[in-house]
């Protein structure tokens, strides 16, 4: 699914979509207490495409087979096509929020040892600017999540780097030992 969401999405795009049109979201509570703002992106397709689009949609993540995509009103064949985005829009929040984590996600991979790089929210992990990097934090000092993401707060974020933190995980490569047999 990552590779699918990178193919269709290029996630620097989606960071400076949500940067140009950050006065444009919504604040939702999620069930564990944490606020977050959410901004819908709605280019895949045309609202021209009516019906069809849930088929094309389903189509685009190669998770169309057994529905009618010719007649979106084959109700026989296409009961279940909503049930099917349900899944599949649940995976994909899954996945974005593993790509682009938030502060409890951070938090819980911090928790288990991995890296994790801190940005300001108006700066995109992949600036090539020399005064202003990822600063990578991990739990091996023994300090807080809370402490640390605080401190930086305090330290770096401003009215034009952005008010908060944004998260960032690198994919970390596994290790591949060579046994001499």
């Amino acid at each position: 699914m990552k590779q699918k969401l990178r193919e269709l999405f290029t996630l620097e795009w989606i960071q400076k979509f949500v940067k140009e049109n950050i006065n444009h979201t919504d604040w939702i509570e999620q069930d564990c207490g944490e606020k977050r703002r959410i901004l819908e992106v709605v280019t895949l397709f045309h609202g021209g495409n009516g019906a069809y689009i849930p088929g094309l949609v389903l189509e685009m993540f190669e998770q169309a087979e057994g529905y009618d995509l010719e007649n979106p009103y084959n109700w026989e064949k296409n009961a279940t096509i909503h049930d099917a985005l349900m899944f599949l829009e649940n995976e994909v929040n899954d996945c974005l929020n593993e790509l682009l984590p938030s502060k409890n996600v951070a938090r819980k991979l911090f928790n288990e040892g991995r890296i994790i790089y801190l940005t300001p929210s108006n700066i995109v992990a992949t600036d090539s600017s020399p005064w202003i990097k990822p600063y990578p934090i991990n739990n091996r000092a023994g300090d807080n999540f809370d402490n640390i993401v605080n401190r930086y707060e305090y330290y770096n974020c401003n009215y034009e780097l952005g008010y908060y933190t944004n998260f960032w995980i690198s994919e970390e490569k596994e290790a591949i030992s060579w046994q001499n047999s």
